[in-house]
């Protein structure tokens, strides 16, 4: 396989599968005393690799459930750096990625003035973030902007 290894890849399948049967029970109506009908369950709202190598379930009601250790599979950090002087922006986002899988992009917020041009390898905007390719170490990425 390309960019991450066989047994990598069963595990990160492995965690997709547990998350997915997790996510399905969660969404489940639970049955209340003798068959009644029971609240609704929390569904799941994000997942992240702690620096333990934990997967932590973030949920719909703000709890948060280890899921456990799933050793192998690096957590690699990667920073949005919005690029900017506006004080709502001032702190970069980050996140976690599986090392070989791709990243996803957080939604970007309108500035008055200001057009979103994408995502850039360096400060100064002149080399464009490539989304198609799979995360291999922390990175750290910046919101290019044209005012």
């Amino acid at each position: 396989m390309n960019k991450i290894g066989k047994n990598q890849m069963m595990r990160f399948i492995s965690v997709v599968l547990v998350m997915a049967a997790l996510l399905m029970f969660a969404s489940c109506s639970l049955k209340g005393p003798q068959g009644e009908p029971g609240e609704q369950g929390a569904g799941i709202e994000s997942a992240y690799i702690n620096a333990s190598s934990h997967l932590i379930l973030v949920l719909t009601d703000g709890q948060k459930i280890d899921a456990g250790y799933i050793g192998g599979m690096e957590a690699c950090t990667v920073t949005f750096d919005w690029n900017c002087e506006d004080p709502e922006l001032s702190e970069p986002t980050k996140t976690s990625v599986i090392q070989g899988a791709l990243l996803t992009l957080p939604a970007v917020p309108e500035r008055e003035g200001a057009e979103f041009l994408g995502w850039y390898k360096d400060k100064e905007c002149t080399e464009l973030f490539d989304t198609s390719k799979p995360i291999s170490a922390s990175v750290k990425i910046y919101a290019g902007w044209s005012e």
